[in-house]
């Protein structure tokens, strides 16, 4: 986890990674199954858009800075409604996306590069 704080995104790639999450859910199954899977739904993912601007604790500070420390957990902000037996998958899944995002941004073969491609 010490190593999301380490890695940074600007706002560009942060509303790719945003995007790509909310075409996640329609894309075919043949391409899905190519692609880490993502377990947040369109109201969870605009839970994170909001935050992004208005949380106290993550959102994006005054200079710009925005780290994958502060994205996972605002996606783990906007896991806080889910049902429980969801609960635990988005939480771990959240982490999966900040961690793969990281690799991404020095591995061009990462399978998280379409998130931010």
């Amino acid at each position: 986890m010490y190593q999301l704080t380490q890695l940074s995104i600007n706002e560009q790639q942060f509303a790719q990674v945003l995007g790509m999450c909310r075409l996640h859910q329609y894309l075919p199954k043949e391409q899905k199954r190519l692609i880490p899977m993502l377990q947040f739904n369109d109201t969870q993912v605009n839970h994170v858009a909001k935050d992004y601007f208005v949380d106290e604790s993550f959102a994006l500070n005054e200079q710009g800075y925005f780290d994958l420390w502060r994205m996972y957990n605002l996606f783990t902000g906007a896991n806080k409604n889910s049902y429980i037996d969801l609960f635990l998958q988005r939480g771990v899944n959240a982490f999966e996306l900040a961690s793969g995002i990281g690799q991404a941004l020095s591995d061009k073969s990462s399978p998280y590069r379409w998130f931010i491609d």
